[in-house]
């Protein structure tokens, strides 16, 4: 289940209450009320998002919520080791996260997400933190990737079609797990709607 649909259902079916049991209570509720009973991936969503709600650490600092960008792409996580993830996995924690509460990063937290979009070859952290995409990237070259996903995939010698595929990719992955959490939410009964989200400028 998505990170934010787990928290919408939470506060439809509990209100604001489950913010204050503690988690055996949580879950207990969860299995009676629910008939959910939460597997170590969703409790560790459940962490993550209570650690959002509850305090400023993912948003302060780079290893708290690299762990939280974890758990909101489906991957258990380690606190005894580094935990790189691919820049779309980290704009779609960012996108959920901002969902739960809209505050602003700290510079450890964005200095940590440009340097793992530099490291998988990306010049910034476009379309992250006002971040501006390099000149020489057309914005009508991303659109081109998105509406034509096969062209992405192959590998270009040319650095600016290059970054366009892998800026594409994120837009791409990020619309796909849209589709999909909405999907979910359907199922779910769920109604709610995006508060931040990214787009192309």
């Amino acid at each position: 289940m998505f990170a934010l649909n787990i928290y919408h259902l939470l506060n439809k079916t509990f209100d604001v209450k489950w913010l204050f049991w503690l988690p055996e209570t949580l879950f207990r509720e969860m299995k009676h009320v629910l008939l959910i009973d939460p597997d170590r991936l969703m409790r560790d969503k459940i962490y993550a998002i209570r650690s959002i709600i509850n305090h400023e650490l993912p948003f302060r600092y780079f290893h708290i919520f690299e762990k939280v960008a974890c758990a909101f792409n489906d991957i258990i996580p380690n606190f005894a080791q580094f935990q790189m993830l691919y820049p779309r996995y980290l704009t779609w924690a960012i996108v959920q996260i901002k969902n739960i509460r809209n505050d602003d990063f700290y510079d450890e937290v964005k200095e940590y997400v440009r340097t793992v979009f530099k490291y998988w070859g990306l010049r910034s952290a476009y379309p992250l933190f006002g971040d501006q995409r390099s000149s020489d990237v057309p914005k009508s070259l991303i659109e081109e990737f998105i509406s034509n996903p096969d062209k992405i995939e192959p590998l270009s010698t040319d650095i600016a079609t290059q970054e366009a595929k892998s800026i594409a990719r994120i837009f791409y992955y990020v619309a796909m797990q849209k589709k999909e959490m909405f999907e979910e939410a359907k199922r779910l009964n769920l109604d709610y709607s995006l508060v931040y989200d990214i787009k192309i400028t």
